[in-house]
C-alpha cells in the first residue's frame, strides 16, 4: 500500500537492514528516475516516479511546499488546504498574534472552526509547478577564459532571460538555482499563495521543549510543529487576504496514517533543504573550526545576552523580541555543535587523507597532472589568503547586517531601491514590498535593545578586527574616543550631528573648512572659495571633532584669558 508518513517528509532515505543505515545526498526529483529510483525501490519504496514528481498529474511535489521563500518546508495534509510545518517555522506568525493577555507563544492556540483562523500578512507558500535542467542554456554564454565576476554576470543575465520566458503571461514566479558550486543550473517555476491563516500551535512547553540548548541535537523530543491553512479565491487561484476566500483545493495532499510505523518501514524526507558544506577541503574545515565558527558564536552570544536582558524585564518586550532571539539562538547553537563534531570526528584528518588519495590519482597519469595538478595548491592558497579577512566578513554580516534590526532594515531598503524601476507595475510591486518590510520591521522594533546591540556588537567589531580592515563608520567611531554607546545614542535618539560645511573659521588670510571624508568635501570647498576669493580655503578633517557636537567655528568662540 502506498503509505506516506506525514511527519517524515528527498534528501535522506532510511534503508532497513540489520543495522539501520541512511542513504544521503541531494536527490533532485526531476532526475529521480534516472539516478535514484531503482535503489529506492530495493529499499522498500512503493510509490511510482509519477506519484512523486509529475508536471501533469497530482504528485508529492504538489503537496510539499516552500514556506516564505524557502526558509522552511511545509506539507499539505488535507483536501482543504491544511498546512503542517515546524513550530519554529510558524514561530513569528504565532508571535505576531500574541499579547500578554493572549500569549499564544506560551500557551498555544487552536482555532475551533475556520472563522477563528488568523490571517498572517507577509506569509506565503510556493507550490512547485515544474523544474528544468537549464545547464546547457546557461553554459552557452560561459567561456573558460572568463573571470569569476564575468561568469557570474553572464550567468545572471542568461538566468533572467529564462525566468522571463518561463513566467510570461502567467502569475508564476521562477528562480534559477546553481547546484554543485555553479556546475549545474536548474529552473524552478512556482505559484505563490499569500492568504495563509494560523490554525493551531502547541504551547512552548511542547513546541520549544528543551529550549535552544536542545536545538540541533539528536535525538530531540520537541513537539516541533504548527498548523496553518492556505486560502484561495473562488476559482482556486492565488489571492490576497479576503473574507470571501475559501480553503485551497490542492492537486494532491499527504494522507496521514494513524497506524504508526513498524520496524523496516521505508521512510524518506522531501523538502527544500539549505546548502551544505560537506565537500569542504581540509583547509576549509580548519578555517571553519579556528576562525569562522567561533566568531559567529561569540557575536551571537553577545546578542543573546542583550536581548535576554530586556526580555526578562518586561513580558511585552519578551513577546516582541521572541522571534529575533529564536533566530539568533538557532545558529548560535548550530555552530557550537558543528565545531564540536568536526573536532570529535577528526574531520580535518579525514579530509587530508582524501586529498592525499586525490593527489595519487592525479599523479597516476600525465593528462590528469596537466588538468588537475594545481587544484589542491590553488585551494590551499585561497584559504591562506582569505583567512586574514574571515573575522571581518563574519563581523560585517553578524554584527552589522544581522546585528541591530535598524541596520538590517536600512540594508534591505537600500538593496531594494538599488534595483531600479522600469515601469509603473514595478513601482507598485516595490511600494507594496517596502511597505510590507516596514510594517514587519516596526512590529518587532524595540529601540532600547536595538541601541544596546549597536553599541555592544560594533564595539566588539572594532576590538576584534584589524583596524585596516574596518569599515569607515566603525573605525571613525573607534578613533574618535567617544565610545560606541554615545554613537548609538546619537543614532537612536534622532540627534543630528552638526556636520555642516558652514561651520567654518575665518582668519585674516584663510578659511578653515571642516571636511568629513565625504565625496561632497571638494564641492563644498569650491563653493566656499567662490564666496571668499581673496582668502585661501583649507579643508581639515573634522570627523573626530564632530562627535563633540561642534566644529571649527564653535571652537573659535572659547578664547583663553590672557594676563
Amino acid at each position: 500500500m502506498k503509505r506516506i508518513i506525514a511527519t517524515l517528509l528527498v534528501a535522506i532515505m532510511l534503508v532497513p537492514t540489520a543495522s539501520l543505515t541512511a542513504g544521503e545526498g541531494m536527490w533532485i526529483p526531476l532526475l529521480m528516475k534516472k539516478l535514484n529510483y531503482k535503489d529506492m525501490r530495493k529499499a522498500g519504496l512503493k510509490l511510482s516516479v509519477k506519484d512523486m514528481y509529475s508536471v501533469n498529474h497530482g504528485s508529492l511535489k504538489d503537496a510539499i511546499v516552500s514556506l516564505n521563500g524557502g526558509s522552511c518546508t511545509a506539507e499539505i495534509i488535507s483536501s482543504k488546504g491544511l498546512l503542517l510545518t515546524n513550530h519554529h517555522c510558524g514561530f513569528d506568525a504565532i508571535r505576531s498574534h500574541s499579547t500578554v493577555e493572549d500569549n499564544y507563544l506560551e500557551d498555544g492556540f487552536w482555532a475551533m472552526n475556520m472563522s477563528e483562523e488568523l490571517p498572517n500578512p507577509g506569509m506565503f507558500v510556493s507550490f512547485l509547478i515544474r523544474m528544468e535542467d537549464v545547464t546547457k542554456e546557461i553554459n552557452k554564454v560561459l567561456t573558460d577564459d572568463m573571470s569569476e565576476s564575468e561568469r557570474s554576470k553572464a550567468a545572471s543575465a542568461a538566468s533572467k532571460a529564462l525566468i522571463e520566458e518561463a513566467t510570461k503571461d502567467t502569475d508564476y514566479r521562477a528562480d534559477v538555482e546553481t547546484f554543485y558550486h555553479g556546475n549545474e543550473f536548474y529552473l524552478f517555476v512556482y505559484q505563490r499563495y499569500t492568504d495563509i491563516r494560523m490554525v493551531g500551535a502547541p504551547p512552548s512547553s511542547i513546541g520549544k521543549f528543551g529550549g535552544d540548548t536542545d536545538n540541533w541535537m539528536w535525538p530531540r523530543h520537541t513537539g516541533d510543529f504548527s498548523m496553518f491553512r492556505v486560502y484561495a479565491d473562488k476559482k482556486n487561484q492565488p489571492a490576497d487576504y479576503s473574507a470571501d476566500n475559501v480553503p485551497l483545493k490542492p492537486k494532491h495532499h499527504l494522507p496521514v496514517s494513524l497506524k504508526g510505523v513498524e520496524d523496516g518501514d521505508f521512510a524518506m524526507v522531501w523538502g527544500y533543504p539549505g546548502s551544505t558544506d560537506r565537500y569542504l577541503s581540509s583547509w576549509g574545515v580548519e578555517q571553519a573550526v579556528d576562525l569562522h565558527n567561533p566568531t559567529v558564536v561569540d557575536i551571537r552570544a553577545a546578542k543573546l545576552a542583550v536581548l535576554r536582558k530586556y526580555m526578562n524585564a518586561d513580558e511585552t518586550v519578551k513577546i516582541q523580541l521572541a522571534s529575533s532571539y529564536a533566530r539568533t539562538a538557532n545558529y548560535w547553537k548550530y555552530y557550537i555543535g558543528q565545531t564540536e563534531q568536526l573536532v570529535n570526528n577528526n574531520v580535518h584528518s579525514k579530509k587530508t587523507a582524501l586529498e592525499a588519495d586525490f593527489t595519487m590519482w592525479v599523479n597516476a597519469k600525465p593528462a590528469r597532472q596537466a588538468k588537475y595538478g594545481e587544484t589542491l595548491k590553488l585551494m590551499e592558497d585561497y584559504y591562506a589568503a582569505t583567512d586574514k579577512g574571515v573575522k571581518n566578513n563574519v563581523y560585517l554580516m553578524e554584527a552589522v547586517v544581522r546585528g541591530p534590526s535598524a541596520a538590517l532594515f536600512a540594508y534591505r531598503m537600500a538593496s531594494a531601491l538599488k534595483r531600479g524601476i522600469s515601469d509603473k507595475a514595478m513601482m507598485d510591486r516595490m511600494s507594496r514590498a517596502l511597505k510590507g518590510q516596514a510594517t514587519e520591521h516596526f512590529s518587532t522594533f524595540h529601540a532600547e535593545s536595538d541601541r544596546d546591540l549597536m553599541a555592544v556588537l560594533w564595539e566588539m567589531y572594532a576590538n576584534n578586527v584589524p583596524r585596516d580592515q574596518l569599515p569607515a563608520f566603525i573605525s571613525d567611531v573607534a578613533a574618535s574616543g567617544e565610545g560606541f554607546i554615545n554613537f548609538a545614542d546619537v543614532i537612536y535618539e534622532d540627534q543630528m550631528l552638526p556636520a555642516s560645511y558652514a561651520n567654518f573659521y575665518i582668519s585674516n588670510g584663510h578659511i578653515i573648512v571642516p571636511t568629513f571624508r565625504c565625496n561632497k568635501d571638494d564641492k563644498a570647498m569650491q563653493i566656499i572659495q567662490s564666496c571668499f576669493p581673496t582668502r585661501q580655503v583649507v579643508g581639515i578633517d573634522s570627523t573626530d571633532i564632530i562627535w563633540g557636537l561642534g566644529s571649527f567655528h564653535c571652537l573659535s568662540q572659547q578664547e583663553p584669558s590672557v594676563d
